[in-house]
């Protein structure tokens, strides 16, 4: 089962200080579920639908030809510019961005080849880096750890020596990593000491050391340094999702692109930032909560295949037991495995991609140029790469793209609504029960509307491509809202939908 608010309300304007956006996997595939918000000074984004008035001559008064127009919607976001919260509208008003790790202290790599796991752990006490462990499996090998309060290991110079005096590790310098050297040492007094607050290694808990592209993992200070370099592109991201919070509702505005970004400095003044938006529309639908029924039904994450001419046959598993994602195909060099529960920066360049999540994931695997990756439709970026459900070695060498999806526990397959604005902003709220007779893949299912949830109407069958409205009662009334299943049915289910009633009349 699952259960989707909506709160129906006219395209006021005016707010109580809420913004929430969500990158979107298709331009109007609206995301119900922010996990980023801002704060704001102003806004006056509205949606509003025009009409279209004859102004031919006729011999009557007062009476017109008038047709209803299309949804224009869009409008200005202002801001105090902070130094972080503003990336994404930055990125989707210029274009792609690419962020490099500047703190780095050194690169840590597995030499055995034989050893089946090796997961690091730095620890603090008191704000201090105090302990560094690997932890090694398999190949005969010994586990590996350091007191970085000890003044043998104090210094980022003094725990390279001592990791590199273990026959199944290496810690090499950045500059000679990244410039295909060898060296495996630098003078102690290139680093501050470990047991200094302000470049303390940064804390990590038991990463696989194995997951990573080239067994090598960047360990970094706890500083947190990135570089941000924005490129402007003639592509711009797909699309923004942003809520926005009102004294009547909550409201969405889906398919939302930055059509202007500009920046006031005054002094003795905060940085001040205007971004004004366009959308493809807006609704007032709030946030589906799935119910404890809805089980087993599969939700799309992404697409792939291998499109390279190097390899005869390549295939991809997802394993979430210690959340890896692997590529091996027959010529090695196009290999891929990767933590998909932690950042990964490159050991090769600094690079930073965010693959714990859905959308840096997607990117990192798009920079492969034998590879063809489609992010699938409603889906938000920001979704945590650990949502994917296990998949076992599956084939993506071929013409067509395979599909890997999300685990039904953590990302459920509940209906898209619209909201059609029809109405006052005011109301009372009407519960509509929709149930799923039976199910179809993709995306269409023979469904029943009802008030009460005991006596249902209107029986319809939804589509794959197009948006079902939402008619209740034994008089077929236009509720104002569509639905749509963008993602296949397994089985017959029973899901709720709520709405805010606001004045609506009858057809």
């Amino acid at each position: 089962m699952a259960t989707i608010c909506v709160g129906t309300a006219g395209p006021a304007v005016g707010s109580r200080g809420l913004i929430g956006y969500a990158q979107e996997g298709c331009w109007g595939g609206q995301v119900h579920t922010p996990r980023q918000y801002i704060d704001m000074l102003s806004e006056s984004v509205v949606s509003e639908i025009g009409s279209l008035v004859s102004a031919s001559l006729r011999p009557d008064r007062a009476v017109h030809k008038r047709v209803g127009g299309v949804e224009s919607a869009g409008g200005d976001i202002n801001v105090e510019l902070g130094p972080n919260g503003y990336g994404t509208f930055i990125k989707h008003a210029l274009g792609s961005v690419t962020t490099t790790r500047l703190d780095t202290a050194f690169v840590l790599k597995v030499t055995n080849a034989s050893v089946t796991s090796a997961r690091l752990d730095i620890t603090h006490t008191a704000g201090l880096s105090t302990a560094f462990a690997v932890t090694l499996a398999g190949g005969g090998s010994t586990s590996f750890s350091a007191d970085l309060t000890d003044a043998s290991a104090d210094t980022i110079g003094e725990l390279m020596s001592l990791i590199n005096a273990h026959s199944d590790l290496a810690a090499y310098s950045p500059v000679s990593y990244r410039g295909g050297g060898t060296s495996t040492t630098l003078d102690a007094s290139d680093y501050s000491e470990a047991s200094d607050p302000a470049s303390k290694l940064e804390e990590i808990t038991d990463v696989n050391l194995m997951a990573h592209t080239d067994m090598a993992w960047q360990v970094n200070r706890g500083w947190g340094v990135y570089s941000h370099v924005i490129d402007a592109d003639e592509e711009l991201p797909e699309g923004l999702s942003i809520l926005i919070g009102r004294d009547v509702a909550a409201f969405l505005y889906a398919g939302s692109k930055i059509n202007t970004f500009s920046v006031t400095a005054s002094p003795q003044e905060i940085l001040q930032a205007t971004f004004g938006i366009m959308s493809k529309g807006g609704t007032t639908v709030s946030v589906p909560t799935a119910m404890s029924g809805n089980t087993g039904n599969l939700r799309n994450a992404f697409s792939i295949r291998y499109k390279g001419t190097l390899s005869t046959t390549c295939t991809m598993s997802i394993n979430r037991e210690d959340d890896t994602l692997s590529i091996v195909c027959s010529d090695s060099s196009e290999n891929i495995k990767l933590n998909i529960a932690e950042e990964y920066c490159d050991p090769d360049s600094g690079r930073t991609w965010p693959v714990h999540k859905l959308g840096g994931l997607l990117e990192f695997l798009k920079e492969n140029d034998y590879l063809l990756v489609d992010i699938a439709d409603y889906v938000d970026w920001e979704t945590p790469s650990t949502h994917l459900a296990t998949q076992s070695a599956t084939d993506i060498y071929g013409t067509t793209l395979v599909n890997m999806n999300f685990d039904s526990t953590n990302q459920t397959a509940c209906p898209v609504a619209w909201g059609d604005y029809i109405g006052q902003d005011s109301g009372t709220a009407v519960r509509i029960y929709i149930k799923v007779i039976a199910g179809g893949v993709p995306g269409t299912a023979t469904i029943a509307f009802s008030t009460d949830n005991v006596t249902y109407y209107n029986t319809t069958t939804t589509s794959a491509t197009l948006p079902t409205e939402v008619r209740t009662g034994a008089g077929n009334v236009n509720s104002g809202f569509t639905i749509f299943f963008s993602t296949p049915l397994v089985k017959p289910e029973h899901a709720t939908l709520v709405l805010q009633s606001q004045n609506k009349k009858p057809e």
